[in-house]
């Protein structure tokens, strides 16, 4: 007689028939529910007494069923798939009087109930949207309904008064989605039908998936007032990164066959990984009536700002979403499968950025003492506007007007500005001399490119530039600067709240250079200041943006470690590890030499138990050093070492005559005996450089 057996998959395993036992399995009886216990195996038969329809139900997303020999039999076979009923997956098979079926797996990952039933009556499970309320088409994209098994439909018919019609339906598993919106759309465009009318969806010629028949079923709903539509969009020809001050910067206008409700939501998107989008910004709109109205204008939008990846992309999008007309309802969409929500990709040009020089006259960081006039010199002046030049010293301002300034016209592009210093500020401190109220044709924020400060330190020139992404400033990096400083001058390098200062070394004429003393990581995103901080002279800063992203450790945790790190170890005493998934452990170089045994819960090379033995018991300062990765080769988070390089430190067999003694020496890598990390350690035993010492 051929047996069957029913295997749940979640891995690649290597079974054998002779690994279980099947005639030794409990007898399940239909309807009644049984546990799978997490990490537990699930074992069972049943004898079927009679030709019928089987469905199982599992809280886990595959099962395949198998033969004798743990071939897998195919969909092609009878054993189907009938969808996800009830919070749980099923599937179907017919089953013949007199032979047993299998259902095993040695390992549960997904716990919950398991039952199967015997040619079940068919029953609607669910439907959306419910049955008997006032259908409305622009709302849903189909009408679906699941029922507690996989049911073939000859046809469906949607009837509407003397109205009928066939349309077409789609069918996974155990839901029918029904598509009546095309035929629905052209009977509302056609003035055949109104709101509150009833519609009736009927589901003919049923049978279960062996064939049975099954009486034809209908569904009644009401008809709902005619969605309102979208006439017609007018969109920009072009959108540009920037619109000048007065521009008039271009609108997007969207017509509509009724009046709009307030406050649409409407994206502006840039760079579609898988329509993800790395920017997305939400855009004000203006409802009148049947209009709403979108202006890109008063904001720069530049492919460097709106791509992290650096993209640049010759299309933008404008999303509207969830669109609904006054009275609430929502507004039909064009294409199938979306609710009141329309995309449109606009043609980007960005406007590229101004490149301005600029030159002062005293020089850049000098003295203003024994001067009268300022000269500034700037290129791009045909694409600038200002109001005067303003002179800034802490809380203290002063502009000076354009009608003070003598404007000497050098090229189209090239002017030379002569400023009058105002009384008193040409002995003041840490003056700076700008262009007020300046703007640019690009849309960028040129005030540091005509800016200079006198009278005080200044960073003429740094190797890492002002508002850089970094990822990381690493151990051994020079650090060059050029500033006003005397060479008697202290000058200190400092990452606030990350690196403590620094001096640097002065190399004449204002240069300083430093040696990064360690690599210093930056989160992504994340701003950082640096500080030089000159001695009696002040403070000049700069930030960085960073751009690492955090290391993805493994969901995996090591749960228990038994004996704990710090124990002592009988000859041949196995140490357990649990963790709370399946791992792969590899010994790191400082670890004592050990094999390391899987425990047997899955054949893959992988698992979740692992037991532990040293090579040689009598060795002192037994060390376990290992890393462990999931199946998806990534790291599990241990003890020690950061990211990638992650792993676990327990150390055993530590005695007062085999521990190091270490006087009031300070460690920064200090550890207790579980491997965690003591910043204040006191009296007793620790670890340090991989070995166990006494302070």
């Amino acid at each position: 007689m051929k047996q069957l057996t029913t295997i749940l998959t979640f891995a690649t395993l290597s079974m054998s028939v002779a690994a279980v036992n099947p005639a030794d399995f409990p007898e399940l009886e239909p309807g009644k529910e049984y546990q799978m216990e997490l990490k537990k195996p699930f074992e069972g038969k049943y004898t079927a007494k009679e030709n019928a329809v089987l469905i199982e139900y599992a809280p886990v997303a595959a099962w395949t069923l198998q033969d004798d020999e743990l071939k897998q039999i195919t969909e092609a076979d009878g054993y189907v798939y009938a969808g996800f009923i009830n919070g749980k997956q099923a599937y179907q098979f017919s089953v013949k009087a007199g032979e047993t079926y299998y259902f095993y797996e040695n390992f549960i990952i997904n716990a919950g109930i398991f039952m199967f039933e015997l040619n079940p009556e068919a029953e609607l499970v669910s439907s959306k949207p419910e049955i008997g309320i006032t259908y409305d088409p622009a709302a849903y994209s189909y009408i679906e309904y699941t029922f507690n098994q996989n049911l073939n439909i000859g046809k469906v018919t949607i009837s509407i008064k003397d109205l009928s019609a066939d349309v077409d339906f789609y069918k996974n598993g155990s839901t029918i989605s029904v598509d009546v919106n095309p035929i629905l759309r052209q009977w509302y465009n056609e003035d055949k039908i109104s709101a509150g009318l009833p519609l009736q969806i009927h589901l003919k010629n049923v049978t279960d998936g062996f064939g049975h028949e099954v009486n034809d079923l209908t569904y009644e709903y009401l008809t709902a007032n005619k969605p309102v539509e979208m006439k017609n969009a007018e969109l920009p020809v072009l959108l540009r990164s920037w619109y000048d001050e007065g521009e008039d910067a271009p609108k997007a206008i969207f017509t509509f066959t009724g009046p709009m409700a307030e406050n649409p939501s409407i994206e502006l998107c840039y760079a579609p990984v898988e329509l993800g989008y790395e920017y997305r910004e939400t855009m004000d709109a203006k409802v009148e009536g049947n209009t709403i109205t979108v202006d890109f204008g008063g904001k720069r939008r530049t492919s460097a700002e709106m791509s992290t990846s650096g993209r640049q992309d010759a299309n933008i999008f404008l999303l509207l979403q969830g669109l609904k007309d006054a009275s609430g309802q929502m507004v039909w969409s064009d294409a199938q499968g979306t609710i009141g929500s329309y995309m449109y990709e606009i043609p980007f040009a960005e406007i590229p950025r101004l490149s301005i020089t600029s030159e002062f006259t005293p020089s850049l960081g000098g003295s203003l003492e024994n001067a009268k006039v300022v000269k500034i010199y700037f290129t791009c002046a045909d694409h600038l506007t200002y109001s005067g030049v303003a002179f800034s010293s802490g809380e203290e301002k002063v502009i000076v007007g354009k009608d003070e300034i003598t404007v000497d016209q050098i090229s189209d592009s090239e002017v030379e500005l002569t400023v009058p210093i105002p009384a008193g500020w040409n002995t003041k401190k840490d003056v700076i001399i700008s262009l007020d109220g300046l703007t640019a044709d690009d849309g960028y924020d040129h005030s540091s490119d005509i800016s200079a400060k006198f009278n005080g330190f200044t960073l003429l020139f740094c190797s890492v530039k002002d508002g850089a992404r970094l990822k990381s400033l690493t151990e051994g990096t020079v650090i060059k600067v050029e500033t006003n400083l005397s060479e008697d001058t202290k000058l200190s390098f400092e990452i606030a709240d990350v690196l403590a200062p620094v001096e640097m070394n002065a190399q004449g004429d204002g240069v300083y250079t430093m040696t990064m003393p360690e690599t210093i990581i930056f989160d992504v995103d994340k701003t950082y200041t640096v500080n030089f901080i000159a001695d009696g002279e002040g403070v000049e800063s700069l930030t960085i943006i960073g751009d690492t992203a955090p290391y993805e450790f493994s969901d995996i945790v090591l749960e228990s470690v038994n004996p704990e790190s710090g124990a002592q170890l009988a000859d041949g005493t196995g140490i357990k590890l649990r963790f709370s998934g399946l791992v792969f452990i590899e010994a790191t170089e400082e670890s004592s030499k050990f094999t390391a045994t899987p425990g047997g819960n899955d054949d893959s090379g992988y698992d979740y138990e692992w037991e532990i033995k040293f090579a040689d018991y009598n060795a002192e300062n037994l060390t376990l050093a290992f890393s462990a990765k999931d199946m998806d080769n990534k790291v599990i988070e241990g003890n020690k070492g950061t990211d990638a390089a992650s792993y676990f430190l327990f150390v055993y067999n530590s005695d007062d005559s085999s521990i190091s003694e270490i006087a009031t020496e300070e460690s920064t890598e200090i550890y207790d005996l579980q491997g965690r990390r003591v910043l204040s350690p006191g009296h007793g035993l620790y670890i340090r450089n991989h070995k166990v010492i006494r302070l």
